[in-house]
């Protein structure tokens, strides 16, 4: 491993000595964050220097994603030989929350940053069809953490499921009056007026 590395220096070495007095060429250097060469040019006094490589990336982490947002030098009027390193403007993760249906059908979807708390922002309770037998009341969200957001998330709706009762009505003479399904432990809404 050394001896390739000092063979590679002494190449890059011998290539930058110029024919005309062995004088030593000076290059204006481009590296990304991490110190990686994006991109190389040779230097002269008072060049207008144009970037020439790709667009610098920076991979996004557990918390934020990066933007690049330019060089730590201006590549205008340059009077020295001098290194140019990426810089980035870093923001909060935004992580997606998609809240389904217990049938999975999307209710909403909406966009948090790291660490935020969408309890505030939950959307409105959702409603199931009510069978014959079986009601449903809405009881919460299943999928994850939302007071403190890190990842995305799929929230699914989680009803109760209450047992309702055939509730049959006749009159006085067995005319029949009306049908009424009612749920466990509830009282009946139906009054006659005398």
């Amino acid at each position: 491993m050394k001896k390739i590395t000092l063979l590679t220096c002494t190449c890059l070495l011998i290539s930058a000595i110029s024919s005309c007095g062995g004088k030593l060429k000076e290059y204006v250097t481009f590296y990304n964050y991490d110190g990686n060469i994006l991109w190389q040019t040779e230097y002269f006094p008072e060049m207008i220097l144009t970037y020439g490589g790709e667009t610098p990336i920076r991979q996004k982490d557990d918390i934020y994603e990066y933007n690049f947002a330019g060089w730590n030098h201006s590549l205008n009027d340059v009077k020295e030989c001098r290194n140019y390193y990426a810089i980035y403007e870093k923001s909060l993760r935004a992580f997606t929350i998609t809240f389904k249906d217990y049938d999975g059908t999307t209710i909403k979807e909406l966009k948090a940053h790291y660490g935020e708390n969408i309890s505030n922002n939950l959307p409105s309770d959702p409603v199931r069809k009510n069978e014959t037998r079986k009601h449903y009341h809405f009881s919460h969200w299943e999928g994850g953490d939302y007071s403190y957001v890190d990842n995305d998330l799929i929230l699914t709706a989680v009803y109760d499921e209450v047992e309702c009762f055939e509730i049959r009505y006749y009159d006085y003479d067995n005319t029949f009056i009306k049908t009424e399904y009612l749920e466990k432990g509830s009282d009946s809404s139906f009054y006659i007026d005398n």
